[in-house]
């Protein structure tokens, strides 16, 4: 007997459903793992200790022992993206900070959407020649970049923090704040009326996108009387950009 062939339309409609959901899953996965630049740990660096430079200081809150009651989010968490929850194989050194639709084409507009500092500090390197999609010169990590420090103990013991240091990438190339400038002490309310700005949001070196990438380090005293640096959690740092 001739084989009955399957109704064409019903055909149809099953390969359109399987290819919208790979189409989903792809969709999802570019979500949980849309990092809008590199800088993530590397397998090793996951395997470091507390005793190391470049470990990663995840779920606990170290700074409550400096008197820091909380990070100042850099950008209105009104005007962004919420985080996503990523994929726990791969660990972003920071967070990348992404305005919401709305608020495009504030990005390349005069104003910008500007960036302020997340503790007070001093800026002590900066970089504002980088173009889009630059990856020479010193592009490539951060673009155009911040670093501002807060130094807490000059001779910590065990344990404790010598200084945090606070890296702002991806930036606009104009509007960066001076080198040397001290970021005095402020609190949300003279961030939001713009009082000291680090610079705007951009999409510098080699950004996939318009963001700001941030990333808080503390400096800290391990057992030997070394300073190691640990990247923190930006979960635990920025609450409010997490939904």
């Amino acid at each position: 007997p001739i084989p009955k062939l399957p109704n064409i339309t019903d055909l149809v409609q099953r390969v359109n459903a399987k290819l919208y959901t790979a189409a989903e899953t792809k969709l999802q996965e570019k979500i949980e793992n849309g990092f809008y630049d590199d800088n993530n740990a590397t397998p090793k660096q996951l395997k470091l200790t507390p005793e190391d430079n470049g470990y990663l200081d995840l779920g606990n809150t170290p700074w409550s022992a400096d008197t820091i009651d909380e990070f100042i989010p850099p950008i209105d968490p009104e005007l962004v993206n919420k985080q996503q929850i990523t994929n726990e194989k791969t660990k972003h050194l920071g967070i990348d900070i992404t305005p919401i639709p709305a608020q495009t084409t504030e990005v390349s507009s005069a104003e910008g959407i500007s960036v302020f500092p997340v503790m007070p500090g001093i800026v002590i390197d900066r970089k504002d020649n980088c173009d889009p999609q630059e990856k020479d010169n010193g592009c490539g990590k951060y673009g155009n970049y911040v670093i501002t420090k807060k130094d807490i103990l000059e001779f910590p013991s065990e344990g404790e923090t010598a200084y945090y240091k606070v890296i702002y990438g991806f930036l606009r190339k104009d509007g960066i704040i001076p080198m040397g400038d001290p970021i005095a002490n402020f609190d949300a309310t003279s961030v939001y009326l713009q009082q000291t700005k680090i610079g705007k949001l951009g999409n510098s070196g080699m950004s996939k996108g318009p963001h700001l990438h941030v990333e808080v380090i503390r400096g800290v005293a391990n057992s030997r009387g070394r300073i190691v640096e640990h990247y923190l959690d930006p979960a635990l740092l920025f609450p409010k950009y997490y939904s």
